[in-house]
């Protein structure tokens, strides 16, 4: 629309200059001198480096909207939980030094990383964050002798961080030394992992039928990026099978009803990975994610009742057991938050303010635990 409007503007210039030298207002006699242009001078100055942040996560609960909310791969405790990653991708040239902020709504961070001691409060905080070209693959995470791991009692996130590391996200370094001088420690990305006892009200209402199938509302205003998988694990129960059931959101108001699960889990798996790509993600970001949940969400080891996780350090295996239960089947839906309802359990804030934040929480709502 802007074009045709540049080029309707360009013809009604043309035709009034045409329109000046026929019988408009007459020509100057041509011995007359014309008035020299006016000619202003616009220094070039180059743009200042600016960036991009990607960010994903899991959003755990049942239809009653009681959720949780963590990153790769540690079973969380009944509450709601935050473990979002952030990615940074910088554009341009020169110095980026930017003040980074996540605070929960309503409760308090758990942990984060890079961190060198204290804990964080409701908010968690890195100043004078410096973004330099580079993934900086490889980054130090602690082990669970040391902060912040060392006085968390329900399992540490910062330690298994290597596993979301990407290839096109650029170099973050903290802290800044005083004064400016010597150099700083780099890291992948930035990590975060909190709690809230205010759950958010989620835009999707779910209502399980009676005769097995799953009525879902939008109750908010805001579209659902992607398409809604329906999935049925049987984690070990026999004459239950694993399948899932793909189709797309309802629009704001709608209502959409869907069959119980009948198709390959391949196909929710590929279908889920599309909507986190709708939502803003990189393929390596993508992939990232699929690392540290396909095999919680797809997979035959990990169930909503019991879990068995192995933590490895590099010197040494830790494993950390709970009480197994007798094995249940479960049906699930999973989708993508919009924007707006991450914004509504998470803000994050950055000075100076990026060029765009993507952020991509997968929810993962459990029919069965509320029946």
């Amino acid at each position: 629309m802007r074009s045709a409007a540049v080029g309707v503007h360009v013809a009604a210039v043309v035709s009034l200059v045409a329109c000046s030298g026929s019988s408009g207002r007459p020509l100057p006699p041509t011995d007359t001198p014309a008035a020299p242009p006016v000619v202003t001078v616009v220094p070039n100055v180059a743009a200042g480096p600016t960036y991009d942040v990607h960010e994903w996560g899991l959003l755990r609960g049942t239809p009653d909207d009681h959720v949780m909310l963590s990153g790769p791969r540690a079973e969380p405790a009944p509450m709601v939980m935050a473990k979002p990653v952030l990615y940074f991708h910088r554009h341009g040239e020169g110095a980026l030094v930017v003040d980074v902020e996540a605070r929960m709504i309503g409760g308090r961070i758990v942990e984060h990383w890079p961190s060198f001691g204290g804990v964080p409060g409701e908010r968690a905080t890195w100043a004078d964050v410096v973004i330099q070209p580079g993934s900086c693959r490889g980054s130090r995470y602690p082990t669970l002798a040391e902060e912040p791991c060392s006085r968390l009692t329900d399992g540490c996130e910062a330690a298994t961080l290597a596993t979301v590391e990407t290839t096109d996200s650029d170099c973050v370094h903290w802290p800044r030394p005083p004064g400016g001088g010597g150099p700083t420690q780099a890291w992948n990305h930035l990590f975060y992992r909190g709690e809230t006892a205010a759950a958010p009200s989620l835009p999707l209402h779910l209502s399980p039928l009676p005769d097995g199938t799953l009525r879902v509302t939008a109750a908010g205003d805001r579209r659902i990026p992607g398409r809604l998988v329906r999935l049925r694990r049987s984690n070990g129960v026999v004459g239950v099978t694993d399948a899932a059931e793909v189709v797309a959101p309802p629009a704001p108001g709608g209502t959409v009803v869907i069959a119980s699960p009948t198709g390959s889990l391949s196909a929710a798996r590929a279908s889920l990975a599309s909507s986190l790509r709708e939502a803003g993600l990189t393929q390596p970001e993508t992939e990232a994610f699929r690392r540290s949940w396909d095999d919680a969400l797809f997979g035959p080891t990990v169930t909503a009742s019991a879990r068995l996780e192995t933590l490895r350090t590099e010197t040494t295996p830790v494993a950390t057991a709970r009480p197994m239960a007798p094995p249940r089947a479960t049906t699930s839906l999973l989708y993508v938050l919009p924007q707006e309802s991450a914004e509504a359990l998470a803000t994050l804030t950055f000075t100076p303010p990026p060029r765009s934040v993507r952020r991509a929480i997968v929810v993962w709502i459990d029919e069965t635990a509320a029946r």
